[in-house]
Order: C-alpha cells, then sequence, then structure tokens
C-alpha cells in the first residue's frame, strides 16, 4: 500500500490505514515495518524524514510509529515553505527586471548606446609617446643636419720631421753624414764646453725647432 499524494488529509488517511494494519500484525515496533512506513510515502518525503533522524542522531527502530508521521508532515511544511520562496523569488525577480530597465532608475547611464557599463576595463594603460624629427633639434637647438663635427688632428711624433742638416741647413742628409766635417766639429766643441750632448739629441731639438716655426 502507498500514498502518492501531497495533501495532508491524504497523508492522515493513509497513515490511519497503515497504523491499523500494524495493530493486527502486532508489528508497531518492528523495525522492517517502520521502513515499510516511511517508503509507502512519496518519496521527497522520507527521504527528508531520513534526514531529519540523521540529524537528530536516532535510527528508525528508537522512533515511534506516530513519531515517524510527525517527521513526514514536518518534511511536508519544509517542502512547501522552499515551494512558496522559489514562487515569490520568480515574481519579485522579474519585478525587478522590468522596474530596473527604467531609465529614471539608472543612476550612471540613462541611455544603453552611451553607458559603458558591460564593457571591461582595463585594469592597466600603455601610453605610447611619438617622438618628432625636431626632437633632438628642440634640446640642442640645432637639427643633426647642421651639426658640425670636430676632429682632433694627431699629435705629431717627437724626432726627426725633416731630412735638413742643421750644420749646413741643407736637406737630404743629417748633420752626421755632413760633408763639411770642419762646421761639424766646431760646433760640436762649442755644445760641448757648455753641456755635453750626443749628436742624435742635437738633431732632435732641432727638428723640433723647425716644426714649431711651421
Amino acid at each position: 500500500m502507498k500514498c502518492c499524494s501531497f495533501r495532508p488529509k491524504d497523508l492522515e488517511k493513509h497513515y490511519n490505514k497503515m497504523s491499523e494494519r500494524f495493530y493486527c500484525l502486532h508489528g508497531i515496533d518492528d523495525v522492517n515495518l517502520k521502513q515499510v512506513f516511511l517508503n509507502s510515502f512519496p518519496e521527497s518525503l522520507s527521504n527528508e524524514a531520513y534526514r531529519a533522524l540523521e540529524t537528530k542522531n536516532m535510527t528508525v527502530a528508537q522512533a515511534s510509529l506516530g513519531g515517524l508521521y510527525q517527521l513526514v508532515m514536518k518534511a511536508l511544511t519544509k517542502l512547501c515553505n522552499q515551494k512558496w520562496f522559489l514562487v515569490e523569488f520568480e515574481k519579485t525577480g522579474s519585478r525587478l527586471g522590468s522596474a530596473c530597465n527604467d531609465k529614471h532608475l539608472k543612476i550612471k547611464c540613462k541611455d544603453d548606446s552611451l553607458c559603458s557599463c558591460s564593457k571591461p576595463h582595463r585594469k592597466f594603460r600603455f601610453v605610447q609617446f611619438k617622438t618628432s624629427d625636431n626632437y633632438y633639434s628642440s634640446r640642442t637647438g640645432k637639427n643633426n643636419s647642421q651639426r658640425k663635427w670636430k676632429f682632433l688632428n694627431k699629435k705629431s711624433k717627437r724626432g726627426r720631421n725633416t731630412n735638413g742638416c742643421y750644420v749646413c741647413n741643407k736637406e737630404g742628409h743629417f748633420a752626421k753624414d755632413c760633408k763639411d766635417k770642419r762646421k761639424t766639429q766646431a760646433l760640436l766643441e762649442a755644445i760641448n764646453k757648455v753641456e755635453p750632448v750626443v749628436v742624435s739629441d742635437i738633431e732632435s731639438l732641432y727638428s723640433l725647432d723647425e716644426s714649431g716655426k711651421k
């Protein structure tokens, strides 16, 4: 025997019939018959009744037949409240959906074409600066094409820069190779009286003097 109705009156009739049969069978305290009693109700009600027993840390054997019926009725009340809540939520949701479309309730955007709320905002902004052709000229005051480059001349090396002879003042040979031996010997003796000096050092000194005059 099974009850498929959720009406309280039908559930009460089903309970009375099942309890009479259990009395006749002397099985009011039988665990197997109690499980048959719970399973005879709709599945959603019987499952909720089992969950209520678990929350109370009770078993089917510890509960009476009337206690099981009370759990079934509480399960019915809970399901009815949930259904009523869902119905009201759908009604209020539809009302709010139509009300939010009113322009006077839109605080930020009054026109959908100008609204950017749905567009994702960038977290980081990268700004690219464009460099013009006159960037360096504005800093230096001159264009790159008009810049004057300065080149440093290499320093002249010390030593013999000319092939001239300091004895006879002629080019093409040095003092040590000069044919006028008398002038060479007289000049060396005059210089050695002041300070001893080598012939190559005298030639380097004369070459520096000539480069300075030029």
